[in-house]
């Protein structure tokens, strides 16, 4: 754009632009006495800007332009500028800055906060544009420094994924106003987003010869430290403008990436009682409730979202219907997720979220093939923006770089489910592998990813596929060894004791853990496992009938049938429980009988 100011004087009908005009006027709060005195409302429209009351402000500038709408009351259309910007009018402070540019081509302030209008309706070209245009002019920025110029330039080039140069932009604005909290938290926030653990560790420092000194001692790796100063600055930043939705989505986006999600959820309820048709911060909302594990309030943000305003910032719809797919698929209404899910990849075939919940709902819906090969396009498009988001300065994926990892890490963790279901064990081992190393990697950085309980169950889920996977290899000797099976065993075990170490609540992992103890013949290990399992469950026959084994094995005949009667008595048409029962009878209590009537190999198998 060579003529910012102009050519959007020029893109914007004034007569379409809502509040804008006399049929705007006439909504403006009046005192309950009227005086046509241009003097009098023009005073006090200047008074009360000055005063940061905008409301009034506003009602006195319209009062003083109904009585005299001269172009060149260039004060009081700035000041009816000032007002609606604040007032979170964008769109109509983007028709009032135009009438005071076309007066006063030179105001600096006023292209600033052209520049901020258009970044706060999500043109952030435009945004750059006016902004650095502020910045060419030496001309007026009243009480005001450019360094709101330079703040929103970053804003804006960090919505476009120009992070190195966003930066360099927070960093101008910090060294006009070394203590504004705003530029500082954004500064913290993009050094995280572009990785750079090290300079994190100074984020809040802004004294370049304090810097300086520093040099080569700064060693900090800690990602998660890093994002704690920027929480903490953005929270003094909300103390000065306490109803700016933007900083309560960066806080809420950082609270986020730190696995604070109860805390996240504050922040975006905070941003939504400003403005509750904001559909970017009711998806955030969507999604943070998504990771609770609250699907229905998670569903109904998301339809909120999706009848919102439609202002998605860097991101787009298909958020939004990634995000209700999610609720969907946890409230296991599947073709539903799966309808969702594809809207979401019609809107944007990039976009990896859109893509992996899809794969979830084929899964669900036993469309294995289809499953499998929609994940595998998910993982495609997460690889390649992890290789962009790690290699360059520059984002053209629209989620930071830590939910981008979150998301990838879940895909894969997706891929092993689905490789299990299709019979494919050591290939979907090796995907939970990828997803609990990625996990490992961001922790060791300070950074909690995933929720402990969600952890646990990709090592409940590995620690199955091993077990099913030691069972293939018993049965085809001449393709493997005793030594692969018993490996497959005990990698299986030391999984599922990972398992069980970070959520002990985790019935799924106890079971799971017996049942691969039970075929290393650790009986009294399996037994620990099963009982603590009934413990956390106790209507779960399948528990019962785990202990009865492992009592058999270690030659506790009649505590292993009094099992067995208690699972019949919860369920008298369980098959393994009878086969079991008759085989412990047949086999220890009946010894004397050489040759068994009845082995049914159900049972037989565990011994």
């Amino acid at each position: 754009m060579t003529n910012p100011a102009q050519s959007n004087v020029l893109a914007i009908d004034a007569s379409q632009e809502p509040g804008y005009g006399p049929q705007y006027w006439a909504q403006a709060e009046r005192p309950s006495f009227e005086l046509e005195d241009f003097d009098f409302w023009a005073e006090q429209c200047l008074l009360m800007g000055e005063e940061r009351q905008y409301e009034d402000a506003l009602a006195a500038c319209e009062e003083a332009l109904t009585l005299k709408p001269r172009r060149d009351n260039v004060e009081i259309w700035a000041t009816r500028s000032e007002a609606l910007f604040h007032l979170g009018h964008y769109a109509e402070a983007v028709v009032s800055l135009n009438r005071v540019i076309g007066e006063s081509p030179n105001y600096s302030l006023a292209i600033a906060r052209q520049c901020a209008s258009h970044f706060h309706l999500d043109r952030y070209q435009e945004a750059v544009d006016f902004c650095e245009q502020a910045l060419r002019i030496d001309g007026n920025w009243g009480t005001d420094s450019p360094a709101f110029a330079w703040y929103y330039r970053g804003l804006a080039l960090r919505q476009l994924g120009r992070l190195e140069t966003a930066l360099s932009s927070f960093d101008r604005a910090i060294s006009l106003e070394p203590d504004d909290p705003l530029s500082i938290a954004e500064r913290c926030s993009v050094l995280a987003d572009l990785g750079n653990y090290a300079a994190l560790a100074t984020c809040t420092i802004t004294d370049p010869e304090e810097l300086a000194a520093l040099g080569r001692s700064i060693t900090s790796n800690n990602l998660g430290d890093g994002l704690r100063r920027a929480i903490a600055l953005y929270e003094q930043a909300l103390a000065i403008r306490p109803d700016d939705t933007t900083l309560w989505i960066q806080q809420g986006l950082a609270l986020e990436q730190l696995g604070d999600y109860e805390r996240a959820l504050r922040s975006y309820d905070s941003a939504l009682t400003i403005n509750a048709t904001s559909s970017l911060a009711s998806t955030h909302r969507c999604r943070v409730l998504n990771a609770l594990g609250d699907y229905e309030t998670a569903l109904a943000a998301c339809e909120q979202a999706l009848l919102g305003d439609e202002r998605w910032g860097s991101l787009h719809s298909a958020y939004a219907w990634s995000q209700q797919s999610a609720s969907l698929l946890g409230l296991e209404q599947y073709d539903d997720a799966l309808a969702a899910a594809q809207r979401a990849v019609d809107r944007e075939p990039g976009y990896g979220l859109g893509w992996n919940n899809q794969a979830v709902s084929l899964w669900r819906l036993q469309r294995h093939g289809e499953a499998l090969a929609a994940i595998d396009a998910a993982l495609a498009q997460y690889d390649e923006a992890v290789l962009e988001g790690e290699n360059t300065f520059e984002r053209s994926y629209p989620e930071p770089l830590l939910l981008l990892y979150r998301e990838q890490i879940i895909a894969n963790y997706n891929r092993g489910r689905i490789l299990s279901s299709l019979g494919r064990y050591e290939t979907a081992v090796a995907a939970y592998t990828i997803a609990l190393d990625q996990t490992l990697e961001v922790q060791a950085q300070g950074v909690l990813l995933l929720p402990s309980t969600t952890l646990s169950d990709i090592y409940v889920n590995q620690s199955v596929a091993y077990l099913l996977w030691s069972e293939v290899l018993a049965r085809d000797p001449s393709a493997s060894t005793e030594e692969d099976t018993n490996s497959a065993l005990a990698k299986g075990y030391g999984v599922s004791q990972e398992a069980v170490r970070l959520n002990p609540a985790s019935q799924a992992g106890w079971y799971n853990q017996g049942l691969i103890a039970l075929r290393q013949r650790l009986f009294g290990e399996a037994f620990q496992a099963f009982a603590y399992a009934s413990y956390l469950q106790p209507e779960d026959v399948s528990a019962l009938i785990g202990q009865g084994i492992a009592l058999t094995g270690q030659g506790n005949t009649e505590e292993a049938i009094a099992r067995f009667d208690l699972a019949l008595n919860l369920n008298p048409t369980s098959t393994l429980a009878e086969h079991c029962r008759t085989y412990v009878i047949e086999n220890y209590i009946f010894s004397e009988i050489d040759t068994p009537t009845y082995s049914p190999n159900q049972c037989n198998r565990f011994f």
